[in-house]
């Protein structure tokens, strides 16, 4: 991960490239590095990555477009979103970051994170 990690420090410490920290000073953000060839750390990500793919495309896995695949991803999320969780009193994910807005920081600016380089070639 080299747009993360510009060297590591030891066995478990891991340098940052200078743009993550700007990126992360910008948007407000923490970060945290999972350990080299411990995949048993990105279980979270990978949960949740395997509960879409289940919830949504065990329906269906066929379509015309990636616009119409799109489409479908997010209608299955708008469906899941409203869908009342006895875990938080039969509140829904829509009615919980509507009660959470107020809170969050405000919408930032873009971060422009590219360098744009003109340039031609030659033959050589």
């Amino acid at each position: 991960m080299k747009v993360a990690v510009k060297s590591f420090v030891g066995r478990k410490e891991k340098e940052t490239t200078e743009a993550l920290l700007k990126l992360s000073m910008f948007y407000g953000f923490d970060f945290s590095f999972c350990n080299t060839a411990a995949g048993y750390e990105k279980g979270h990500v990978e949960r949740g990555v395997e509960y879409i793919r289940r919830k949504a495309f065990s329906i269906r896995n066929s379509f015309s477009s990636i616009e119409d695949a799109n489409e479908f991803l997010v209608q299955i999320c708008d469906d899941l979103n409203n869908n009342p969780k006895k875990e938080i009193q039969g509140a829904t994910a829509e009615v919980l970051l509507q009660i959470s807005r107020p809170y969050l920081f405000p919408v930032q600016a873009k971060y422009e994170c590219a360098e744009l380089r003109e340039a031609s070639v030659d033959k050589l």
